[in-house]
């Protein structure tokens, strides 16, 4: 997971957050539902009719992305190409720890409202028609450590007694 501790030490290291290539934890799913009713009168008879459009945008497990802004305590990240189609990610305690989730603008029972690509879009926890816990996704980053140790070496002779006269 990224955390604060890592985030500063690469600010410490001059290195741009945007130089970084983040990944995301856990499958993202956005959805928003648009109904609309319309109603007819044909032949003395009035017609209803309902409809439901489902608009899902999914962000797969480990789909990389790039960070394109940074505040006190959160990360706007980009997911694909195009304007106003990135997340936020905020400050969260994890233990003794703190990482990045997903963030929203409100939240209500673990349910988020997000804006994505100029419309409102919700992420919401595992339930029966969610496989994806949306709302618990965090960013990570991928990382190698180096040990690296340096060895001094010297041979010594030893030292004899001089014959004292």
């Amino acid at each position: 997971m990224f955390t604060q501790e890592m985030r500063e030490e690469l600010e410490e290291q001059n290195i741009k957050l945007s130089a970084i290539q983040f990944y995301v934890s856990k499958k993202i799913v956005l959805q928003r539902i648009e109904t609309t009713t319309t109603v007819s009168n044909d032949s003395a008879v009035v017609d209803q009719t309902r409809e439901t459009v489902i608009e899902q945008i999914i962000i797969k497990k480990k789909a990389p992305g790039i960070c394109v802004n940074t505040f006190a305590k959160e990360l706007e990240i980009k997911f694909e190409e195009r304007d106003s189609c990135s997340l936020k990610f905020v400050q969260t305690e994890y233990g003794d720890k703190i990482i990045y989730r997903i963030g929203a603008q409100k939240w209500v029972n673990d349910v988020g409202s997000v804006p994505y690509d100029g419309k409102e879009f919700h992420i919401r926890p595992k339930s029966f028609f969610w496989q994806p816990e949306s709302n618990k996704a965090t960013l990570k980053i991928k990382r190698k450590y180096y040990n690296k140790f340096k060895i001094s070496r010297r041979k010594v002779k030893g030292l004899k007694v001089q014959n004292a006269k």
